[in-house]
């Protein structure tokens, strides 16, 4: 596609097609204009090949093919990348058309996936069915676990009373080892050393808060009038 390219420019503006230094820098400027970049070494080749390929088929221009796959490139990316996340965790296409006319509201009936055609639909019913996913896999490492318990029931070691509402006994064979990495550990000594010196800066300056003297505890008024119950006038 490149060489037909080459063979087309080269007739339209005079050049010689064997000139390769003059192939060469053409073919990088092109490469610019159309991906960004002088050269394919770092470039994928599922929608930069495409786009390249697009690029020199309109300097031919006699076909339309790899347009059409790049107008069409992402919703065949994304409806590949649905049909993987089927296969991997075994969701019925059934199940997964039911998903895409809950998502997408569809009107009347979906007999394939490959109906949809709008990558932001797409992309939508490829969020669901991960979401899905998903929640299958927690619900099956749960029944994993519990199965794992049963068959091992030393594992269910019942939680110290001593230690209840604790996290770290809240579930069987829970670790009891801080969840804080050493960086934050790093981090949270330094603040405290850091307010202890900031506190002793200021008090030797003069600065800092005195606690107040305690007041004295109010004493009982010897004045004060009683009420006697048999002398009383009402």
């Amino acid at each position: 596609m490149r060489d037909r390219a080459w063979q087309k420019h080269a007739e339209r503006e005079g050049l010689n097609p064997g000139d390769r230094k003059a192939k060469d820098t053409w073919y990088r400027a092109e490469l610019v204009e159309c991906i960004g970049v002088d050269t394919t070494t770092h470039c994928n080749q599922g929608r930069d090949f495409e786009t390249v390929m697009a690029h020199f088929e309109e300097i031919i221009g006699e076909d339309f093919f790899w347009n059409l796959r790049v107008h069409q490139g992402d919703t065949r990316r994304l409806q590949w990348s649905i049909a993987r996340i089927c296969e991997k965790w075994q969701i019925d296409d059934a199940y997964a058309r039911a998903t895409a006319v809950r998502v997408l509201k569809w009107q009347g009936h979906l007999t394939s996936l490959a109906e949809i055609t709008d990558p932001a639909d797409l992309q939508r019913v490829r969020i669901a069915l991960l979401k899905h996913a998903r929640r299958n896999g927690l619900r099956e490492d749960q029944a994993a676990a519990q199965a794992q318990l049963a068959a091992n029931p030393a594992l269910n070691v019942p939680p110290d009373p001593a230690q209840a509402g604790r996290l770290d006994h809240a579930l069987p064979n829970a670790t009891t080892l801080s969840f804080q990495s050493d960086g934050v550990k790093v981090r949270i000594k330094g603040k405290k050393e850091g307010s202890k010196m900031l506190r002793r800066m200021m008090v030797d300056a003069g600065l800092a808060k005195r606690p107040l003297a305690k007041r004295p505890a109010r004493q009982a008024n010897p004045t004060k009038a009683t009420i006697d119950p048999d002398n009383c006038p009402f």
